[in-house]
């Protein structure tokens, strides 16, 4: 299914895929970083 999504992505011309993960799932985190994702940085987020 990962593979597809970037498939598809670069099909359309995307250049970049970006996915959010809860901090506390360190599994999938080495997941997708076995898949060749990268750490980028923080969210921050504002509840209203």
């Amino acid at each position: 299914m990962m593979q597809f999504a970037a498939d598809t992505a670069r099909q359309l011309g995307g250049h970049k895929l970006v996915l959010s993960s809860g901090k506390a799932r360190k599994q999938a985190h080495s997941f997708y970083e076995y898949l060749g994702y990268e750490k980028d940085g923080y969210r921050f987020v504002l509840k209203l």
